[in-house]
């Protein structure tokens, strides 16, 4: 179970190193080792905070539906007196 979870965890490090390997590429900047590890670092960090805030936002969309829900229950227990 372990083994196959480390693989897992590997593959997806191997892709965000592939990934910021092909953008200093792009870039056209000499680069090392470090610079690769410090991109795909930061491609991470960006990722993990982009599914936070998508988290958040599902989140206050929730929380928006059911306050919206009780207003109109609210307005609906107002007309029937």
């Amino acid at each position: 179970m372990f083994e196959k979870l480390a693989e897992e965890q590997i593959a997806v490090l191997e892709e965000f190193a592939k990934m910021a390997e092909e953008l200093l590429q792009e870039e056209g900047v000499d680069y090392d080792e470090d610079d690769v590890v410090n991109v795909a670092s930061f491609l991470i960090d960006s990722e993990l905070d982009a599914e936070e805030d998508g988290e958040k936002t599902a989140e206050y969309y929730e929380a928006g539906a059911e306050m919206a829900q009780g207003f109109l229950d609210t307005l609906e227990d107002e007309d029937e007196e």
